[in-house]
């Protein structure tokens, strides 16, 4: 009886075991998937130049594409900002080519879309200095649960073997505002880590 009882015992382990491996009980990993447990730090900053850190989601295994959102939201300013670090690979092999796919790509989800402004800009990270693209645009979109017209920025630079990408949204007339804190946010964040 106890040979009987300790083969069972076993038998119950081993199918046990084989469905642990075999994904049975375990969730696999799907992406997008929010990143939890992240605190204050300097590339993961909880407030940083006014905006509050919303969240930080990873697209890929080893968190090698990663976003973190940051808004504002005052009587004076509503923005919604995105800092993307992606990896190169599965993109364009230089920055040109990845500026004109993400404008598409602006393009593509906001029919209708106007550029209204493209300019190259200099930012400076850890005393070295980076060239980086620059598009506005305007379009039609619900935006703080309010069809409007909004402002929305593309920011886009290369860094090693990364693409940096800021993504901003506001209503139209706070585009001055929205400028100006979009290059503060990119200033106190550390995305060359």
């Amino acid at each position: 009886m106890n040979l009987q009882v300790r083969n069972l015992v076993i038998v119950f382990l081993a199918i046990g075991l084989a469905s642990c491996q075999t994904g049975g009980g375990v969730k696999q990993a799907q992406y997008p998937a929010e990143v939890r447990g992240i605190g204050d730090s300097p590339n993961y900053p909880l407030v940083a130049a006014g905006f509050n850190r919303a969240e930080v989601m990873t697209y890929a295994p080893g968190m090698t594409d990663i976003s973190t959102a940051y808004n504002i939201v005052t009587p004076e300013a509503q923005i919604a900002s995105t800092i993307y670090r992606s990896s190169k690979n599965g993109r364009a092999q230089n920055l040109t080519d990845q500026y004109t796919a993400e404008k598409a790509q602006i393009e593509k989800y906001h029919p209708g879309s106007e550029l209204i402004d493209e300019e190259i800009i200099t930012l400076n990270k850890k005393g070295k200095m980076y060239s980086a693209k620059k598009a506005s645009f305007r379009y039609n979109a619900n935006f703080m649960r309010q069809q409007q017209v909004v402002y929305s920025e593309l920011v886009l630079l290369s860094h090693e073997d990364k693409y940096i990408k800021l993504r901003s949204t506001t209503p139209i007339i706070q585009e001055r505002i929205a400028r100006k804190k979009n290059m503060e946010l990119l200033n106190a964040v550390n995305w060359a880590n």
